[in-house]
C-alpha cells in the first residue's frame, strides 16, 4: 500500500462533515471535502466522469469495455455522526486523523471514510497503471447516510432509475469479518450482508393535567409513560430464526463448541433453548428478533412543576419478515392503555424484501475474494443490523452486498473510532482485485 493511502485518510478525517437528523452541520466543509477528493485522486478526477447529486453527493463512472455486462456500484458515505462533548473522551481529537505506529485514528476512519478512501486508491492506482475495467464501474459517494439519506444515496439511485441503468452488484459498507467480536468462533467468519432490518421510530406520548408539585395526583404523565416503557422492555417481540439466520449456522456449525453444535443440529427440539442461549447476547439478541429500546425522553420545564406532557421515543430494528405495522401492533398490544398514545416517525421502512440470494453471482464473487484474501476465513451470509444507503438500490439490482474485508471494527459511533492500516491495505486489495475481475464470470463451487 503506498503511504498515500494512510495519509489521504487521515486528511480525510480531519474534515468534520458531520450530519445530524435534520440535515448538515456546515455545508461548506463538505464542499471543501469534494475539493480535497478532486486535489487528491488526479487520474480519477481527470479520467471518469462526475455527477454531482443535489451539491455534495458524487456518481463517478469508469467506463467499461463491454457495454453488454450490467454495471458495479461501489458505495461510501462521505458524512459522520457528530462527536459527543466536544473530543470528551478521546486520547485524541474526534477528527485529528492521527497516525500512530500501525493505527490511523478519528471519527470516520471506521464509519465511512476508510471505505470511500479505499475505493479512490485502489482506482487511482489501477489508472496509473492505464487499466480499463471489463464492465463499467460506477463510484457512489452519498453525503447524508446519518441523516437518512434523502438527498444523497435516495437521489443518486433516482439517477441511475431515471437512466434505466441496472447493476449487476451493489456494495454497501455494513458487515465485516468477526474473529473476537463472537467467541464461540473457531475461525474468523466472513460475515457478508445479503440484507438489512428495517427501520422504525415511534413517538409514545401522555397528555395528563399537572400542577403544583406539592399536590400531586397518585399518578402523572411521566408515571404512567415510564410503566408503559418498562413494560415494553419487559415484553419484547418474539424471537425467531429466520432463514438466513439458519443458513449462517450451517455455515459455521463446524466451528462451534461441542454443544452448540450439536443444537444447530438439532433445532427441532433444541431451538427454544437455542434461542434463550442467543438472547443472552445483545449481538446475537439483535439477530434474532425485532428490537424496541427508548433513545429519548422530554418532559418537565421546573423542579416544582408536575407535567401536563411526557413523551419518549422509542427505535425499533425490524427482523426480515416483519413490518412496521407489526411492530406498532406490538406496542399497542404490549401496552393497552388508551392513555398512551402512539406516533410513527415518517422515515419508517420494512427490511429489505427479497434478500439477496446466496447463489446470486455478487454473493458469490464477494465471496471469492474473500477466500483469496483471507484463506482462514469462513464466509457465511447475513442481514444488517443497522440502516445502509444501499437500501436505496434494491430497486436497481438484484445483487446489493453489504461487505467489508476489516477485521473486528471498534468505534462505530462512539468514542477511540479507529482503523488499522493492515485492514485499509486489505480494503485497496480488496476493490482492486474486485475491478480488476469484473468481467470474469463466477458461479457456484463444485
Amino acid at each position: 500500500m503506498p503511504d498515500s493511502a494512510a495519509v489521504h485518510l487521515g486528511q480525510a478525517i480531519r474534515y468534520p462533515t458531520i450530519a445530524f437528523s435534520d440535515g448538515l452541520e456546515d455545508s461548506t466543509v463538505f464542499r471543501e471535502f469534494g475539493l480535497f477528493l478532486v486535489n487528491s485522486y488526479p487520474l480519477v478526477s481527470q479520467k471518469l466522469e462526475r455527477v454531482v447529486i443535489n451539491q455534495f453527493s458524487y456518481i463517478y463512472k469508469w467506463q467499461g469495455k463491454n457495454s453488454g455486462l450490467e454495471p458495479y456500484i461501489l458505495m461510501a458515505h462521505q458524512d459522520v455522526v457528530p462527536v459527543e462533548d466536544s473530543d470528551s473522551g478521546w486520547t485524541k481529537l474526534a477528527f485529528s486523523g492521527a497516525l500512530i505506529g500501525d493505527t490511523i485514528w478519528g471519527r470516520g476512519a471506521v464509519d465511512d471514510k476508510g471505505s470511500l478512501i479505499s475505493i479512490m486508491e485502489a482506482a487511482e492506482q489501477l489508472l496509473q497503471q492505464g487499466f480499463q475495467p471489463e464492465r463499467t464501474i460506477y463510484f457512489c459517494f452519498g453525503h447524508d447516510e446519518e441523516a437518512g439519506g434523502v438527498n444523497g444515496a435516495r437521489a443518486i439511485a433516482e439517477w441511475f432509475k431515471s437512466k434505466q441503468i441496472r447493476a449487476e452488484m451493489v456494495l454497501d459498507e455494513g458487515l465485516e469479518i468477526i474473529e473476537k467480536n463472537y467467541r464461540p468462533l473457531k475461525r474468523p467468519v466472513a460475515l457478508i450482508g445479503v440484507g438489512e432490518k428495517g427501520y422504525a421510530s415511534f413517538e409514545l406520548s401522555v397528555n395528563k393535567p399537572g400542577g403544583h408539585s406539592a399536590t400531586p395526583e397518585k399518578e402523572t404523565a411521566i408515571d404512567i409513560l415510564n410503566k408503559a416503557l418498562v413494560k415494553l422492555h419487559k415484553n419484547p417481540m418474539n424471537a425467531r430464526l429466520t432463514p438466513t439466520i439458519r443458513v449462517f449456522f450451517k455455515r459455521v456449525k463446524p466451528y462451534l463448541p461441542l454443544a452448540m453444535r450439536f443444537a444447530v443440529s438439532n433445532l427441532w427440539f433444541l431451538k427454544r433453548q437455542f434461542l434463550q442461549k442467543m438472547e443472552g447476547n445483545k449481538g446475537t439478541n439483535a439477530a434474532i428478533r425485532t428490537t424496541i429500546v427508548t433513545t429519548i425522553m422530554n418532559s418537565g420545564v421546573k423542579d416544582n412543576v408536575i407535567v401536563a406532557i411526557a413523551k419518549a421515543t422509542v427505535n425499533c430494528r425490524i427482523l426480515p419478515g416483519e413490518t412496521v405495522d407489526d411492530v406498532k401492533a406490538h406496542i399497542r398490544k404490549q401496552l393497552r392503555d388508551r392513555r398512551v398514545k402512539i406516533k410513527p416517525y415518517p422515515n419508517n421502512f420494512n427490511p429489505s424484501d427479497p434478500l439477496t440470494s446466496i447463489t446470486h453471482p455478487s454473493f458469490l464473487k464477494i465471496e471469492r475474494l474473500v477466500k483469496e484474501l483471507v484463506p482462514e476465513a469462513v464466509t457465511a451470509p447475513m442481514f444488517v443490523i443497522g440502516a445502509t444507503d444501499s437500501r436505496y438500490f434494491r430497486p436497481i439490482s438484484n445483487g446489493v452486498i453489504n461487505f467489508l474485508p476489516v477485521i473486528d471494527s471498534q468505534g462505530f459511533h462512539g468514542l477511540y473510532e479507529h482503523r488499522a492500516i493492515e485492514d485499509l491495505q486489505r480494503m485497496i486489495s480488496f476493490y482492486s482485485l474486485l475491478i480488476q475481475k469484473s468481467g470474469e464470470a463466477v458461479g457456484p463451487e463444485r
